[in-house]
């Protein structure tokens, strides 16, 4: 027991204790709040549910989806690489190309 010393007397402590009682003190530094403010705007975007040309976009984009999932295939990763090759005029993706080879 080196460097121990007994509670009130500040004594070195002699003896032989194999087995003291431990005990664990857990300490919490004070707590600092971190504010986040979100702004809601009522504004209404063109393209959104609320018309009719919003709603024909957003019922395409469901079907895809649905038939990306049916395929097996992760729909992000695969309109996300049709968004690049439309923003770059690259080649169309191969299902596009299929659907216009079967329009003809």
């Amino acid at each position: 027991m080196d460097g121990a010393q007994g509670d009130s007397c500040q004594q070195p402590l002699t003896g032989d204790d194999t087995q003291p009682q431990r005990h664990q003190v857990v300490e919490i530094p004070p707590l600092r709040p971190v504010v986040t403010e979100y702004q809601l705007h009522q504004l209404v975007c063109p393209f959104g549910m609320h018309s009719a040309q919003g709603s024909r976009f957003v019922e395409a984009m469901m079907t895809v989806v649905a038939t990306l999932k049916q395929q097996h295939r992760n729909p992000l990763d695969y309109l996300t690489a049709a968004c690049e090759a439309a923003l770059w005029d690259e080649e169309a993706l191969p299902c596009f190309r299929q659907r216009a080879w079967h329009a003809k």
